[in-house]
């Protein structure tokens, strides 16, 4: 509904100022053709008029009210709030109460895009997996949960913001963490069965500088131009006692991103304000290192006998391996400023992040006894090399998001 009433006010205020100026064009356009011939009190009634409409639709009176020092002036943006002037300008430092989770693209949903990986080889075992940049899965059905939600209800961060003292520029920094855990299944034909267990833990830390200008009456726009620094942790061990097969995989992944991006900022009277805005991000300044450990019994012959021979390999990268990341991210603020110096946030903020990493590079490994031929076939197969399909040793992006919803609490000096 107030998005409703603002496009209507924007209309109708386009509307009169295209009304306005035809007028004053129209008065122009007499001056000059019957300059002579009006009165000198005419002239000047004409002029004035014409200065008014021009004054009145496009010199935007700054209608806020802020402190600088000893002298008092008349300005009151979005932004205002604080009593003491620090370094030049106001500062606000507090916490927030983070309700963050994560949703992966799912390996069946990448499968389902790119059927030709299902048939390569020969091997129906497509990776699959619901985190994790190996994506790697034992058997080829999985359930369907992919959510990541923190093993606590709500997580702490601190943040804090600067503003100089004539309200046209700031500069701000978040931290949105993210600790939280997924429980899967994944069957296959005569009732296989295997479980997994992942962790997936996130801390982003974000700064954020901004330059505030007067968009309407009661309107402000800000420019937003942003340094992100993010790693992202994942942990997943399966069990399957019908294969006689355990495993685990480990990843680590982080990024150093530049953004840029835009916000509406609306003034709530003299106690607050609404914002809402968006930023979009890309860097190939990412890194990633994954290690994968597989331990399980030998195989049966034709009538049930399991080999007594045991397997047990480790495939892992060697170095850092190169990682672009791109997103988008949109957010809104609903803040209240109380007794001039108390300031309360509800916000919720949605990021999503698509990155590639280029695995050309051979992985080490370290095999037990006759598990080479094995740990070969399987870097093989989970690798880029099989993935790939043609990328020149990438695999397919993945993505997932990050939904974030806060309650902030800033003390503004």
């Amino acid at each position: 509904m107030r998005f409703l009433f603002f496009v209507l006010l924007t209309a109708f205020s386009f509307r009169t100022v295209i009304a306005t100026e035809v007028e004053a064009v129209r008065l122009e356009e007499d001056l000059l053709k019957n300059e002579t011939k009006l009165s000198k009190e005419e002239l000047e009634e004409k002029r004035n008029r014409i200065k008014e409409i021009r004054k009145k639709n496009y010199e935007h009176p700054k209608s806020f009210e802020y402190s600088s020092g000893n002298q008092q002036e008349k300005i009151l943006p979005p932004f205002h709030a604080g009593k003491t002037e620090i370094w030049g300008g106001f500062w606000e430092i507090g916490f927030r109460a983070n309700a963050p989770f994560a949703d992966h693209k799912s390996g069946q949903d990448w499968l389902i895009e790119e059927p030709e990986v299902a048939i390569q080889h020969g091997n129906f075992f497509a990776p699959r997996n619901y985190i994790g940049y190996q994506n790697q899965s034992v058997l080829p059905l999985v359930d369907s949960r992919r959510r990541v939600r923190p093993d606590r209800s709500v997580l702490p961060s601190f943040t804090f913001q600067y503003t100089n003292s004539k309200r046209t520029w700031s500069v701000e920094y978040a931290h949105t963490p993210l600790y939280g855990s997924i429980s899967h299944s994944a069957y296959g034909l005569d009732f296989q069965y295997a479980k997994y267990e992942s962790g997936f833990v996130m801390n982003e830390h974000k700064m954020t500088a901004r330059i505030h200008e007067q968009f309407d009456k009661f309107l402000w726009f800000s420019w937003e131009f942003g340094l992100r620094y993010a790693n992202w942790k994942s942990e997943s061990s399966y069990l399957s006692p019908t294969l006689n097969q355990a495993g685990d995989m480990k990843e680590t992944a982080n990024f150093l991103a530049p953004g840029t991006g835009f916000r509406f900022n609306l003034p709530i009277v003299d106690f607050g304000k609404v914002d809402v805005g968006g930023e979009a991000f890309y860097t190939p300044l990412g890194g990633l290192d994954y290690s994968r450990r597989v331990f399980k019994d030998g195989p049966q012959d034709i009538f049930g006998l399991r080999y007594s021979e045991q397997f047990a390999y480790q495939i892992q990268s060697k170095d850092l391996l190169p990682m672009t990341v791109s997103g988008l991210e949109g957010s809104a603020n609903l803040s209240l400023l109380i007794a001039s110096q108390h300031r309360i946030t509800f916000g919720g903020r949605l990021t999503g992040y698509t990155w590639r990493v280029n695995e050309s590079a051979t992985p080490q490994i370290t095999a037990f006894g006759t598990s080479l031929a094995l740990a070969l076939q399987d870097v093989y197969r989970s690798s880029a090399l099989y993935e790939a399909d043609g990328r020149d040793g990438t695999r397919a992006s993945r993505y997932f998001t990050v939904t974030n919803f806060y309650v902030g609490y800033n003390y503004v000096f």
